[in-house]
């Protein structure tokens, strides 16, 4: 498999979403998985294959580059991720900075955080778990 195919546009957080504004550290695009660095408090793309790339803090709603403010989300019961995705499909943060993969993607040496399932009609979930668990 390999990670999603997120068209921007189309990522859409829903009236219910939980939503937070941030400064990038990074150029990021909608529908990146970002973390807060607490080195300087600003967002960059997450990554599940590297430990100082986490936890997720949220999914992007907006892009923008280094130093510019933005919009993320972390909670959302009727997100639109910006690519199809079914009733019951996980999603999970993947092993390339800033993308989400299918959960048959979880790898060797990848930090198992969970970010959104499906609900239907291409929208999902957003449930953002880190179990801290690698997988050897």
């Amino acid at each position: 498999m390999a990670d999603a195919t997120i068209t921007p546009a189309n990522v859409l957080p829903s009236a219910s979403a939980t939503l937070l504004r941030v400064t990038f550290g990074e150029a990021v695009t909608q529908g990146q998985p970002v973390y807060k660095k607490s080195a300087d408090g600003l967002y960059y793309k997450a990554d599940a294959n590297d430990t100082t790339k986490q936890p997720v803090a949220g999914i992007a709603c907006c892009a923008g580059s280094t130093g510019q403010p933005g919009i993320i989300c972390n909670n959302d019961p009727a997100f639109t991720p910006g690519f199809t995705i079914a009733a019951g499909d996980v999603y999970i943060l993947s092993a390339n900075a800033g993308g989400v993969a299918p959960v048959a993607d979880y790898a060797s040496g990848d930090v198992f955080t969970s970010l959104f399932y499906g609900i239907g009609n291409n929208q999902a979930t957003i449930q953002i778990t880190t179990s801290g668990v690698v997988k050897p």
